[in-house]
């Protein structure tokens, strides 16, 4: 069996301090919906790994996740960092503490590209004293800090709590894309890579 895939805690760290105190124009806010073109809750704002000092790093734990998955490149592919909304690259993610009445991640789905599927491997790096948990197809998945769960985005409809307390919620995010014709390999190996799987 493949060991569960773990992200050293001194980039866990360096990536809390990163979430504290960057405050480049590179993040997209739930209140930036023009950058999206979609309507995103407030509460919620990411960066995309190729616009941070963690882009080599990020780069070495994708390569990590596809020799653990063991399938060809025509099987699945990363989220291409040329690629853009509505695919998502690999990306740093924080759900914080937001008063207003539509905070967490909304729910959606993230569209198929050319009918490959659009999957996701997320890694919780800190996790908030309430609140945060991701909700798939309706049922909140329970994570702890240092777990990964997967989504298959484009298939299931997903969403996250609001955080409540000053603790954000902080997830590195891998965006992959799977030919339909391995679907189903491809779920059985991401079982074995990840602490919670979300088919």
């Amino acid at each position: 069996m493949t060991d569960i895939i773990r992200i050293p805690s001194e980039l866990q760290q360096d990536i809390i301090d990163f979430c504290h105190e960057d405050n480049s124009d590179k993040w997209v806010h739930g209140f930036d919906a023009y950058k999206t073109n979609s309507v995103w809750n407030h509460g919620r704002k990411i960066i995309f790994c190729h616009d941070t000092k963690f882009y080599e790093q990020t780069k070495a734990i994708e390569q990590e996740y596809l020799n653990a998955i063991g399938l060809p490149s025509d099987a699945i592919i990363p989220v291409g960092e040329d690629d853009r909304h509505p695919y998502f690259p690999h990306f740093i993610g924080c759900i914080f503490k937001d008063n207003k009445k539509s905070s967490g991640i909304q729910t959606h789905t993230d569209p198929r590209k050319d009918d490959w599927y659009q999957m996701r491997i997320n890694y919780l790096i800190q996790k908030p004293v309430t609140g945060g948990e991701p909700i798939i197809n309706r049922s909140v998945i329970d994570i702890n800090e240092n777990q990964s769960w997967n989504v298959w985005a484009s298939e299931h409809k997903h969403s996250a709590l609001p955080v409540t307390e000053d603790k954000m919620r902080i997830t590195l995010s891998f965006g992959f894309y799977v030919n339909p014709t391995y679907v189903s390999e491809v779920k059985k190996r991401v079982c074995n890579i990840v602490d919670v799987s979300v088919n």
